[in-house]
């Protein structure tokens, strides 16, 4: 199997659509970005959904799929 490079970053913003705060997760690749956007409630939520998020991205790189836009819900 290739060996693939990953480096994660986030983000916490403000959005004036929804009127709440959000935790943007991204994970870059050479190939492209895998993203999500949920809102920061609390701290554990962070965590859980940070957790989740890099789950979710080892499963679709060990996959193959194309980088898009991932759904932790």
């Amino acid at each position: 199997m290739a060996r693939v490079v990953v480096r994660y970053s986030e983000f916490e913003r403000y959005d004036i659509q929804r009127d709440a705060e959000v935790v943007r997760f991204m994970a870059t690749t050479d190939g492209g970005s895998y993203w999500a956007e949920v809102p920061s409630a609390n701290s554990a939520a962070v965590r859980r959904d940070r957790a989740a998020f890099k789950e979710r991205v080892t499963e679709f790189i060990q996959a193959g799929v194309y980088p898009k836009e991932v759904a932790l819900g």
